[in-house]
């Protein structure tokens, strides 16, 4: 599993070759919340920028964390690598919702109640 953007106008939520790619505009030295969900029961991935979902889909398997590695901002099979700086990251055992995700957006707060990991870099 992997977020990273793909040439210069595509973010995408890796799964191993069934990602979700997003088009979207990557503002060079612009700040951006990103935020992505996977609900395991329905298999359902959003993509959301600034607060606002601009991509969904639904998945074709489950995702593995027993065995897969997570990277951020870079593609594993190809080894690309995204050029970002991440500030803040946070994890969570359940889906957030649009409005959760928006109000993380709005306050910019480091993360919410119920965050099993957050980070500030």
């Amino acid at each position: 599993m992997g977020e990273h953007y793909l040439n210069a106008g595509t973010f995408s939520f890796g799964f191993y070759m069934d990602d979700l790619d997003v088009p979207s505009v990557l503002d060079q030295g612009v700040w951006a919340h990103w935020t992505v969900t996977f609900t395991s029961t329905t298999l359902a991935r959003t993509v959301h920028k600034n607060g606002v979902q601009i991509g969904a889909d639904t998945a074709g398997g489950q995702l593995d964390l027993g065995t897969a590695n997570v990277q951020i901002g870079a593609r594993p099979v190809s080894g690309n690598v995204g050029s970002v700086a991440i500030d803040k990251l946070s994890a969570y055992l359940r889906v957030l919702s649009s409005a959760e995700i928006a109000s993380l957006h709005a306050s910019q707060v480091t993360a919410i109640s119920g965050a099993i990991v957050s980070f500030n870099f």
